[in-house]
């Protein structure tokens, strides 16, 4: 239900690349209970992006 959208699009970040990645898999601030995960964090690319969520994921399950 609902109205439906008049227009979309798909939006690429072709040219996005991160000038460096650091290696950590994901960040957890467990003062602020406030997790990053991101291909930034994970080697860069779409696998590195899901392979980081599934890090910050397995790190919440534990808690």
């Amino acid at each position: 239900g609902g109205v439906l959208p008049q227009a979309w699009t798909a939006h690429r970040w072709r040219y996005a690349e991160a000038v460096a990645y650091l290696d950590c898999g994901f960040v957890w601030d467990a003062n602020a209970k406030i997790g990053l995960c991101g291909d930034w964090l994970n080697g860069g690319k779409v696998q590195g992006a899901w392979l980081s969520g599934k890090k910050l994921a397995e790190q919440l399950i534990k808690r």
